[in-house]
């Protein structure tokens, strides 16, 4: 396929593309998001759309991504709360878009945004303490997807939630303490089993 005409100033198609999406996604939800829909809202054809995407769940994918913080975790293992503080206050502005639309997903019916939410929070923390999913042990496993759980189960309110105070409160709580020396745990065990 031809790679489409750049026919106007602002911005691309695919910045056109992901806006509609989030747009239709908080008008209709998930299931209401077709590509003629995303098309029309974005002022693309379903050609351009296609140039670009594969189909709607990988629109949602990059769009979720690109709402993400990926410097959150490593600040929170390693206790830096001066710096979470400063990627909060940094992102101040956008800190309540990107809010809304992670809780957009996390609350969402659908089961194939709540899974691009549980693996794009796991695979952040994975690669946080530097260790591949699968070399992780059973019960590993079921700690990181409870700790993932619980943090999709705390974005779905994030729409009526302020995080900026929510989140440094629950780190300092015994259950987000003993959410964070788990993962420590887990990056000690496996650090020692390649250093062996």
């Amino acid at each position: 396929m031809a790679r489409p005409k750049k026919n106007q100033e602002g911005p691309s198609a695919q910045e056109r593309i992901e806006q509609a999406f989030w747009t239709l996604l908080d008008r209709n939800g998930y299931e209401g998001i077709t590509v003629s829909a995303l098309s029309r809202t974005a002022n693309v054809s379903p050609n351009t759309f296609y140039y670009h995407y594969d189909n709607i769940e990988a629109v949602a994918r990059k769009a979720f991504g690109e709402n993400l913080i990926r410097d959150i975790p490593r600040f929170i293992l390693e206790g830096r709360h001066e710096k979470l503080d400063a990627v909060i206050s940094e992102n101040k502005d956008s800190l309540a878009q990107r809010a809304r639309r992670i809780a957009l997903f996390a609350a969402s019916e659908s089961g194939i945004l709540r899974t691009i939410v549980l693996e794009s929070f796991t695979r952040i923390w994975m690669d946080t303490i530097g260790i591949d999913e699968a070399d992780l042990s059973e019960e590993e496993r079921l700690s990181v997807d409870f700790i993932a759980h619980g943090i999709v189960s705390v974005l779905a309110r994030a729409s009526t939630l302020d995080l900026a105070r929510i989140y440094p409160a629950f780190l300092e709580s015994s259950l987000g303490q003993g959410a964070i020396a788990e993962m420590r745990a887990i990056e000690r065990r496996h650090s020692k089993s390649q250093n062996a």
